[in-house]
């Protein structure tokens, strides 16, 4: 959801008479995007969709068109000047229009994703059906003896040379 009102709004940013944003307007706008998206996460209400999907995209696009105005997103108007917060009727009417686009695409990705899902088992149990599993395991082999530290560490220190043979 984040992600799509920040690149409709920057579509619509542009029809409407704005620039493009730089680099660390873009990095506001995905801060933006990332605090919307956490705030539906947070209140139940907003994560069910429906009804509060609407309100909450026109927020989304009030506050990144706010983000790309004043992060340096070219924005040509006046800010005092305009209907709504300094919005010239041009880039109004683009971030509406933005507000409906990502409503469908949202809709759209609800309505695709279980569809896309239960694909995806399918394929994903097709593939793990087709290979090819060992009837009986191998034996295990050690590559290399393996002896502890403390052995080890006795046969270094004790001397292996015994007394004189005439003794």
């Amino acid at each position: 959801m984040g992600s799509t009102t920040a690149a409709v709004a920057v579509a619509a940013h542009g029809a409407g008479g704005g620039g493009l944003p730089s680099g660390s307007t873009l990095m506001l706008l995905v801060g933006f995007s990332a605090v919307l998206v956490a705030v539906m996460a947070a209140v139940p209400v907003l994560r069910r969709g429906g009804p509060a999907l609407v309100p909450i995209l026109a927020v989304g696009q009030l506050g990144a068109h706010t983000t790309l105005a004043f992060g340096g997103g070219g924005h040509h108007a006046d800010m005092s000047s305009g209907p709504i917060g300094g919005m010239s009727t041009q880039m109004l009417a683009a971030h509406a229009v933005a507000i409906g686009v990502c409503a469908a695409l949202i809709a759209a990705a609800e309505r695709i994703g279980p569809r896309t899902e239960a694909a995806l088992r399918a394929i994903v149990a097709a593939v793990v059906v087709a290979i090819p599993v060992l009837e009986r395991p191998r034996s295990w082999r050690p590559v290399a003896e393996v002896h502890p530290l403390v052995s080890a560490l006795c046969r270094v220190s004790v001397s292996r040379r015994g007394p004189p043979l005439f003794v």
